[in-house]
């Protein structure tokens, strides 16, 4: 692949930027190196990333050559095609374009899926404390609420709901008044761009009028992004399954639905940690969307993390998501703080992801160590299929949690403990284990490390597929520029078994 820019030359520019780099994602491979004169040889059922840094996105169009390998001679050149600048539109998205031959000839197409990450404005990450890779190896075993006290909605598998609303504060802080050393919690944005505790992508308004005799009340299903917070907090809603009953004292603003990030982060004890999921759409595998319609991805990811960098104070966070384009952003764009990549693996229980990298806990794992964050969410039902996973991951140096409704048993939960898991995700707590103390009430955070351990000189940095920081001898810079001022965007290519 090659990198063309429209645009003027600048005085004392690099001749050899940008540069292009290419990363395997494989049991062997899992970092950026430059990209050789004949680029990288595709083997099924790898993933090749392709990734440049540019100043002027509008500006840059990108060649794309096709090799074939010949015994003992130099590679065939066979083919090209083009991305122009209009080709992408969006932050994330695909690109089908066809190929020519040498002779200008239609020979075939490619598909191909692209991220682009942009900086954080106003970043206050400057390497001074860095805990995205810190990790003590006593934190294992760990209790961690999930959606605070527990999922508050019936479904087929789920034995016992909580009585309190879920992801509301009330639900956190219960879940950390029992004991538990994290509270899990979805987020997502309002439609005037507030960050809410929420965890289905629609809600369910109740229509108020009268119900004809004998008929069922009307209701409307809306995208949560189409709300604004006020609309939220006042209209009657539910969630898109039944509810169980609940407590909710009418004089109490800590069970109302929709909490505010920012209330949650400065309300909920703070030696209890977050464990903060970014609710987006993923695509399934008959094709169709969790959601359709976004946000712009960029801006998402940025409200997110601006507040949590401005109110989280001294808890601990550690940031998940389904999404792995998404778990390298927040990786790239912030340096404060830990992420886990959640893998759906093989499962019979829930709608199978297209994309390979969560549907498969194995290339999780490879591609875990590609992004250089964290660990890994794994979901229970793969690992009770095949305990030998978290083996794995744990081998390669990954952190490793898991969540799923088979982690709603005491004994299911000894035995995650025992497998040297760090933490299991689970509802009502205070069923499951004696009321105790969260592990960190007694952890002072002294030994915190003051540089990220990826920085250091025995842990080589990773660049992912859509990193948007540049490395240097100083750490990440997560508003990079060059000399006249201009930002630095970066692009990555995916090519391979991705959205088959």
């Amino acid at each position: 692949m090659d990198v063309h820019d429209s645009s003027s030359a600048q005085e004392g520019s690099n001749p050899h930027w940008p540069i292009i780099e290419v990363a395997a994602i494989n049991d062997t491979e899992h970092q950026f190196v430059v990209q050789q004169q004949f680029g990288r040889a595709y083997r099924e059922p790898e993933i090749l990333i392709f990734q440049t840094q540019v100043l002027l996105l509008e500006t840059v169009a990108y060649m794309i050559d096709f090799y074939m390998e010949v015994k003992d001679d130099v590679p065939q050149h066979i083919g090209f095609c083009h991305v122009l600048p209009g080709n992408i539109r969006d932050s994330i998205g695909t690109i089908v374009q066809p190929i020519s031959s040498m002779r200008q000839e239609p020979i075939g197409q490619i598909t191909i899926e692209y991220v682009v990450i942009r900086p954080l404005k106003d970043c206050p990450c400057d390497l001074s404390v860095s805990y995205s890779k810190h990790w003590k190896h006593g934190w294992t075993g760990l209790d961690i609420g999930h959606r605070g006290s527990g999922t508050s909605q019936k479904h087929n598998t789920l034995k016992k709901c909580a009585t309190v609303r879920e992801n509301t504060i009330a639900s956190l802080q219960r879940a950390t008044d029992h004991g538990a050393d994290f509270v899990e919690f979805d987020v997502q944005l309002s439609k005037d761009l507030v960050p809410v505790l929420f965890h289905d992508f629609h809600v369910n308004i109740g229509l108020n009028q009268k119900a004809k005799q004998g008929g069922a009340l009307t209701t409307l299903r809306i995208p949560v992004k189409d709300l604004t917070l006020k609309q939220l907090h006042e209209l009657k809603i539910s969630h898109e399954t039944d509810e169980c009953p609940i407590e909710e004292p009418y004089e109490s603003d800590l069970h109302e639905p929709f909490p505010m990030l920012q209330l949650a982060l400065e309300n909920v004890s703070t030696h209890v940690g977050f464990n903060v999921e970014i609710k987006w759409t993923m695509q399934l595998k008959d094709g169709s969307y969790e959601l359709n319609n976004p946000f712009e991805l960029n801006l998402f990811i940025d409200i997110v993390l601006d507040a949590v960098l401005k109110y989280a104070g001294k808890r601990r966070i550690v940031f998940s998501c389904f999404h792995p384009d998404i778990c390298v952003m927040l990786r790239l764009k912030q340096n404060k703080y830990p992420v886990l990549f959640l893998t759906q693996g093989a499962t019979s229980k829930y709608p199978t992801y297209n994309d390979p990298r969560t549907q498969n806990t194995p290339v999780a794992i490879n591609f875990a160590l590609f992004a250089g964050i964290l660990g890994l969410n794994m979901h229970t039902e793969d690992i009770l299929r095949d305990p030998s996973l978290v083996k794995t991951a744990l081998s390669h140096g990954l952190i490793t949690f898991c969540w799923g409704d088979d982690n709603n048993n005491v004994d299911t939960i000894k035995y995650l403990k025992k497998l040297g898991l760090n933490g299991i995700i689970y509802d009502r707590i205070e069923d499951h284990i004696e009321q105790k103390e969260s592990v960190f009430l007694s952890d002072d955070g002294s030994d915190l490390l003051q540089i990220a351990a990826c920085l250091s000189p025995n842990s080589p940095p990773y660049l992912s597929e859509d990193s948007l920081c540049t490395l240097d001898t100083d750490g990440f810079n997560h508003q990079d520029t060059n000399a006249n001022g201009n930002e630095v965007n970066v692009i990555s290519f995916g090519f391979g078994v991705i959205g088959r």
